[in-house]
């Protein structure tokens, strides 16, 4: 190769790569447009085939995204792309969901910590008078007033999994293989041998499995991740659970819909309507948590607001009362309440 050739060579390859340059800055300083392709994630390990419009009317491009996709690797899809072929396994996040005005507003003290590790876990009652809590390690059940606080240990139980009943009870499955059902008072109402029909919705060998009338199981997740947690909205509709790497999903229960991925999280209670999820999004240095605020999200995955954005605290573990305002949660041992609005 002579002299002249090669210095024609290194001039076009110097002059594409200023050209991709150029393109790149472009691209990355330019406002986006309504038409620029949303990024979505699949958290499936499976195919999906997407149809995305083009601007022949007759027909619209189709991406394949491939088998071995999975959590937190991306395709780069148009805001009107539909999805086919999604199955209970898979789902779709877009991390652009927009932050809402919602905030916690008025919060106060209700119950302060105290000597003996404070209390965690709080829960509203149905009737939205009284409110459930336990200490940390799940030590014992407490009861106090939503107005005056005044906490009263109602029982000995270990206080893992206990929660409000329709009918204003408190159930507590035990180590022993047993339910008991307590009055606010601790009285104890019934005790049951527990049953598998006793969840409608229960998580085994990491997927999420659902449970139909007639006791059947159908898994409402694949073994993408290690999934926990599950927690039916108030009218069985909908299931929101945890993933141990990729954070928290709501589903319809009958699997007719692929789950929608709302992003980082943990301890996910549902509003009364079933209309979104409050959970908490924390950090912590390896030991413990040492900082967490409180997230509302819709049920689509539109909204992802913060709502204690303006609270100085670690704020864990919230409860939804039944007006859909009230909200409850522990932040440093104690128990605080405020209004979502």
């Amino acid at each position: 190769m002579g002299r002249f050739q090669l210095k024609r060579i290194v001039v076009a390859a110097v002059a594409a790569v200023c050209i991709l340059v150029a393109v790149l800055v472009f691209r990355s300083g330019r406002e986006p447009v309504e038409s620029d392709p949303l990024p979505a994630r699949t958290a499936s390990g499976k195919s999906a085939t997407a149809i995305a419009p083009s601007a022949d009317p007759a027909g619209g491009d189709t991406i394949v995204v491939p088998v071995d996709v999975v959590v937190d690797e991306y395709v780069y899809l148009p805001n009107s792309a539909t999805l086919e072929g999604l199955d209970s396994g898979s789902s779709i996040d877009n991390p652009g969901a927009r932050s809402g005005s919602r905030r916690l507003r008025g919060i106060r003290e209700l119950i302060p910590a105290d000597g003996e590790g404070g209390f965690i876990a709080p829960r509203i009652s149905p009737d939205g008078l009284q409110i459930m809590m336990t200490r940390p390690g799940f030590r014992g059940i407490y009861v106090a007033s939503m107005r005056r606080g005044d906490p009263e240990r109602i029982s000995d139980l270990n206080a893992w999994g206990a929660r409000w009943t329709d009918d204003g009870l408190i159930e507590v499955r035990t180590q022993d293989g047993m339910v008991q059902v307590l009055g606010p008072d601790g009285t104890i109402q019934e005790v049951r041998a527990a049953s598998d029909l006793d969840e409608p919705v229960f998580a085994d060998a990491d997927v999420i499995m659902v449970r139909a009338e007639d006791g059947s199981t159908r898994p409402l997740t694949g073994n993408e991740d290690n999934f926990y947690g599950p927690m039916p909205s108030g009218d069985g509709e909908m299931v929101a659970y945890q993933g141990l790497n990729s954070g928290i999903y709501v589903a319809r229960a009958d699997g007719t819909d692929p789950p929608v991925h709302l992003g980082d999280g943990t301890n996910p209670t549902w509003m009364r309507d079933g209309s979104g999820v409050l959970f908490e999004v924390s950090t912590d240095d390896g030991h413990d948590v040492v900082a967490a605020d409180l997230y509302y999200a819709d049920s689509a995955g539109g909204e992802r607001t913060n709502l204690t954005e303006d609270f100085d605290g670690v704020c864990m573990r919230p409860s939804v009362g039944p007006d859909g305002s009230t909200v409850a949660f522990e932040s440093e041992g104690g128990v605080f309440v405020g209004e979502m609005r």
